[in-house]
Parts: C-alpha cells; sequence; structure tokens
C-alpha cells in the first residue's frame, strides 16, 4: 500500500496500526487542506458579500416601508437624499437569511394555492396574496408579504426573543416592524382591499418553526400617517439646510440609543465630532461596546 501523498510505500506496521499516511506526510497534508479550505472560505465570503451589496435589497434608493419607522432621523433623512452607504463592518448574514425566508414563504403559500381550488379558511373570505406592490403613498410603495384580508408581515428572529415577545407582547416589538405594518395597510387599503388587522409573523432563524409567535392589532391609519408625515418633515428639514449639497447634517437629529453600528451611514470617529456629508458617527459608545451589542444582537436579537 502507498502513501496517498508522497507515493511511497507504506510500512507493514503502519498498515497494521490502520495508519495508511506516513506521519511525516499527515502534517504536510493537514496544513494543505486547511489552506485550501481557508481560500474557499475567502472565495465564498467574496461571493456573499458581493451578492449582498448587488442584491435588489442593498441598491434600493428610495426609502422603504420597512425604514420609515426606524428611530433615528438622522438614518432616515440620509436615505432619502440618497447618501452613499459606508458602513461595511457588520456580517451581512443575518439580513441574507431574512430575505431567504421571505422568498420561500412566498413559493410556500403560493405553491399551496396553485394545487389547493378551495380557498385556505372561509371560502367567502378574501383571496390570498403573495408580494402584492402596493403604495402608501405617491413617494413610498413596497411588497407587502401577504394578503389574508389581514395584512401579514413575515420577520426572522433568534428563539430568545420570541420567547421575550410571547411574554411581553407589543413592547417588546420594535417600533419600526409595527409601523412598517400599518404602512402596508394603508397601501393594501388604498389598493381598493378591506384591511382588518396587522399581522407580525415571527418566525425563528434557530429552534423549530412551531414556534413561531404572531402579533395581531387593528389596522390603524393614524399610526400610517404619521408616520409618512415624520418623512415629509424630514424632507423640509433636508431642503431647510440645503443638503446633502451642504455640510450642516448637524441639523438633523440623531437618536443614540439607536443600533448605530448597523447603520449603513455610520463612520468610527468620536461622537462628539458630529455628522457630516461622509457618514454620522453615532453614539459615544466604546468600540468594545458596539462589538459586544452587535454579536448580541445577531445571536439573540432581531435583524
Amino acid at each position: 500500500m502507498k502513501c496517498p501523498v508522497c507515493s511511497e510505500d507504506l510500512a507493514a506496521a503502519l498498515v497494521e496500526m490502520n495508519m495508511f499516511i506516513h506521519p511525516i506526510c499527515l502534517d504536510a497534508r493537514s496544513r494543505e487542506l486547511e489552506e485550501r479550505n481557508e481560500e474557499l472560505k475567502r472565495q465564498l465570503l467574496e461571493i456573499i458579500y458581493w451578492a449582498d451589496r448587488n442584491s435588489e435589497r442593498s441598491r434600493q434608493l428610495a426609502i422603504g416601508p420597512s425604514e420609515i419607522g426606524l428611530d433615528c432621523d438622522q438614518r432616515v433623512a440620509r436615505i432619502i437624499a440618497g447618501m452613499p452607504q459606508i458602513n461595511d463592518r457588520f456580517d451581512p448574514w443575518a439580513g441574507i437569511v431574512g430575505t431567504s425566508i421571505h422568498s420561500w414563504l412566498r413559493m410556500a403559500v403560493d405553491n399551496y394555492l396553485a394545487e389547493h381550488i378551495v380557498p385556505i379558511g372561509d371560502v367567502n373570505g378574501p383571496t390570498w396574496i403573495t408580494e402584492a406592490k402596493v403604495h402608501a403613498d405617491e413617494f413610498i410603495s413596497g411588497s407587502s408579504d401577504l394578503y389574508t384580508g389581514d395584512v401579514v408581515d413575515y420577520k426572522s428572529a433568534a428563539s430568545d426573543k420570541i420567547k421575550a415577545m410571547r411574554t411581553k407582547g407589543r413592547e417588546a416589538i420594535p417600533a419600526q416592524y409595527l409601523v412598517q405594518g400599518h404602512i402596508y395597510g394603508l397601501g393594501n387599503k388604498r389598493a381598493g382591499r378591506t384591511v382588518r388587522d396587522i399581522v407580525l409573523v415571527f418566525v425563528p432563524r434557530n429552534g423549530l418553526i412551531k414556534d413561531m409567535y404572531l402579533y395581531r392589532e387593528p389596522y390603524s391609519e393614524n399610526i400610517a400617517f404619521a408616520a409618512i408625515d415624520r418623512i415629509y418633515r424630514l424632507v423640509d428639514d433636508l431642503n431647510a439646510a440645503d443638503l446633502p449639497d451642504s455640510e450642516d447634517w448637524g441639523n438633523i437629529s440623531r437618536n443614540p440609543s439607536g443600533d448605530c453600528w448597523y447603520c449603513p451611514f455610520y463612520v468610527e470617529r468620536p461622537a462628539e465630532m458630529g455628522p457630516d456629508a461622509i457618514g454620522c458617527p453615532g453614539n459615544s459608545k466604546s468600540l468594545e461596546e458596539r462589538t459586544v451589542k452587535s454579536i448580541e444582537k445577531f445571536t439573540e436579537g432581531l435583524v
């Protein structure tokens, strides 16, 4: 029997001990495999980051329903102004997983409906519609995940966060998600559909699908209109400060409790320097604190 690395004969004693490679060749082989793995990992990461940067979600220029409810005026204003995204420090995987879940659920519902002549639930109820393009406003549009008479929006979350939401209800749900649901509700209503409730469906990124959590509340035009009014107020603020042509971004308020590490406009510098045409330093937490928070948000929180 020959060694698969050096092609020399193996000693009978090695074969008897079930060693089918020379010990010295084993070390070289291990190093070779590790190097090949590292190279493949580098190539796959390059592909994943490239695909994420060039995805429809990442290249979206106009503000969408998922961003209207963000709690930081500075971030929302920069989206409205079309400022370039400069923060490439955070891992995109949670967003990629969330997008994949949305695509799979749409396929699952569409395929099920195609195979079942009788609608799900009440035969006299509304037809289910997936990924309906809706317009909440002349300048605000998006794709509503699912319409069933209710407006259903899918979210992925860690099991611990789902458990907290099941216990605490609305107070544990990011306001951004609630606003998004009501914006979709307004868009569906303007499309001529009756809207009963807003339903956020949280599916686990880990754990079992039976542990999904549904939060439901009555559709409210007031919530949707208030969110849209805020957008127009920020447009007025941008015009008043001659932004983005000027660099007077300090007049747009920041939310120091926001998740700055995940903001596409975050720039690493002391918070007291303030925002400018390049980016915004966000809050004043240390780099170490922000790193810890970013890990916690991915492993335990909502992205």
